[in-house]
Parts: C-alpha cells; structure tokens; sequence
C-alpha cells in the first residue's frame, strides 16, 4: 500500500493527507478481523463471464483494490515538531495503548512499533469500507426511492411551515400575480391579499394539507373530535402510507407514546420534523453511516484490544477508534461530535457503536 502524503496549511492548522490508490492485501493479521461482504455472481455455465468471476473470486480471497483517502490535522510546534489535533492525535493514542507511553518518550524500538500498528488499523478500515460502505449507502438510497422517503420529509416540512405562517397571520403577505404568455410577472396586475381576507384564503388551502397527511398516514382516530368533523370537508382521496414501515410513520408512532398527538398546530409539526432529522432512525444522511459503523467500529476494537498492553486505558482506545472516524471523514454531523466537542461525549458515541 502506497502513502501519497500531502501537507496544506489553513489557518495555521495543516492537513496531512494520506492518499491510498492500489492494492490492500488481506494478510492473515488482518485476516482475524476482515469479514468479506459476501458476493453472489450469477453467472451461465461454460460462458467466458463464468471465468472472469472465477479470477474476481480467487482475487477477493486475497486482496482489495482501492482509493480512498484519510486526513491528520496538527500544528506546528516548530521545524521538528509537530502536534496533532485531539481528534487526529493518532500516534499519541497508539503510544499510550501499546506502552502506556507518550510519544516522546519511547526507545527507538518502540517507535518501531507505533506506525506498523496504525497501518494495520487502516488497512482494516479501508477493506471495510472496500466492502461495506458502498453497498449500505446504495441499499438506502435505493430503499429511501422506493419509499418516497425524501417526499414525505418534504411534506412535514411543508405543513410545519404553513401551520407557521396560519397562527402567525399577522406576520404574513400573500400577492396574487398574472404572468404572461412568455412566463414573466405582469407587475403592474400583482394585487395584495388584504389582511382581513388572508384567513378566509389560506383556510381551505392548510386544513387540505393537513387532513390530507391526518387520511395518508391513517390517523383518524387519532385526532380531536372537531377536527374528525372537518376532515370530510377538506380532505381529498389520497395514497394511504404504509403504517410502521414508512419514516414518518414511526415518528409519529413514538411521539404519540409520548403522548404528543396529532393536531392542527404548528407545536406538532415542529416535534415531528425535529424527531425526524435528530434522530439517529429517521436521518438520511446518518442511518448509512451508522449502518457502516456498526460494523468497522467492532471489527477495529477487536484488532486494538488483542494487541494492546494489559490494563490499557479503555478511554485511549475509545479515542483512537473515533480517532479513525475523524480520519476518514465518518463522525455525523451531530451535537457534541464537533470538533471542540466534550471528549465523554465522542467516547459515549463509540461505546454505542460497540454495544
């Protein structure tokens, strides 16, 4: 494995990045704690495709190729010196774990050790994310499609803001405007909405929203008694969601154990929304990342903890594990992570990920 090492400066902080471009072999220390994603190849007997697969399989067994790249931030103490970043503070971490030791102050030998150790730690992550990372991220993109997932967001989002403005009329200016043939607003024939007409317009154009969503999730029974007797009035036939299956589905599922129901009001769809980016289940962004973690972040435990010294610090190897992550670029971007984030926050996240 080949190490393109570039330095940048920015803001007196400098990037060292690590491009990996070539082969990884799975050598039999990496071997303990690699296990393949297994691939299916569907192919037809005696067919030139058969042979193919069979040298893709045979190269599988012993080697992944790559491209990936991680970074270590640091600061330069002077020529000789430098100083990683808490986050990026690789070697210091390593040091403690292998020789309860810092940095400087290990024999020649012992910094022997230090690099070969950290090269198999990323060796290990780059075979996971070889095999794992792409496949989590398309099987989500792929279910998300398929459910209308960023739809449905979209429409909280859309009846949150409405609910808004409706108990904020005060606040708001509506405008109707005539285009011409070519598309362009016709300025001069723009008319305000008066501000005592704004309820009667918006009215009919909200409640339809949202006693469509009260008719598409199935929440009926679920709602106040006068908004049951408004419901035939502004609802229109909608595309029932599948109730449990769907995102929103389950975020409206545990805000009602919450005892959080339903309701024509603005409170409603701001938990909603909020549950549904905040939590860890319902963000797309997070869940193929976790996804992915759940399964880089044991395997990267077992390989620290196996060739640790005994009695090593378990807030060290906590911190090299989410070390990795910052390296890689896999931290999500949630509160107490960030970098001048607590460290027992960053540690709480690892022991999850290894629960």
């Amino acid at each position: 494995m080949d190490y393109n090492i570039q330095t940048d400066s920015e803001n007196d902080i400098f990037v060292e990045e690590c491009h990996i471009d070539g082969e990884v072999e799975i050598s039999d220390d990496l071997r303990k704690y690699f296990t393949p994603n297994d691939i299916t190849y569907n192919t037809v007997a005696g067919s030139k495709s058969s042979d193919i697969f069979d040298r893709i399989k045979k190269q599988r067994e012993i080697l992944r190729i790559v491209n990936v790249k991680f970074r270590l931030k640091y600061i330069e103490i002077d020529e000789d010196n430098v100083q990683y970043l808490p986050d990026y503070n690789v070697y210091e971490l390593t040091s403690s774990l292998l020789f309860k030791k810092k940095c400087d102050d290990l024999n020649e030998e012992q910094e022997k050790q230090v690099q070969p150790f950290f090269i198999k730690l990323v060796q290990l992550f780059v075979l996971y994310k070889a095999d794992y990372w792409d496949d989590h991220l398309y099987k989500f993109e792929e279910h998300i499609t398929k459910e209308g997932f960023n739809e449905d967001i979209d429409e909280v989002h859309t009846l949150k803001q409405l609910l808004d403005k409706w108990e904020n009329l005060s606040n708001v200016e509506v405008s109707i405007r005539k285009k011409d043939k070519y598309g362009s607003v016709i300025n001069s024939e723009s008319q305000k909405v008066l501000d005592q007409d704004l309820e009667l317009i918006l009215n009919s154009y909200i409640k339809t929203k949202y006693y469509n969503f009260i008719k598409a999730y199935k929440l009926e029974k679920y709602i106040a008694k006068h908004e049951v007797n408004e419901l035939k009035k502004y609802s229109q036939d909608v595309e029932k969601k599948e109730s449990l299956t769907n995102y929103v589905s389950e975020a409206i599922t545990i805000l009602y154990f919450r005892d959080i129901k339903p309701s024509f009001t603005y409170s409603y769809f701001e938990e909603l929304y909020e549950m549904i980016h905040n939590n860890t289940h319902f963000d797309t962004r997070l869940t193929p990342t976790y996804e992915f973690l759940k399964i880089v972040v044991p395997a990267l435990n077992r390989f620290i903890e196996d060739n640790a010294i005994e009695k090593y610090k378990k807030k060290d190897k906590h911190m090299l594990l989410f070390a990795m992550l910052r390296a890689f670029d896999f931290v999500p971007d949630k509160k107490g992570l960030e970098l001048d984030g607590k460290i027992d926050v960053k540690e709480d996240f690892i022991k999850q990920l290894l629960r």
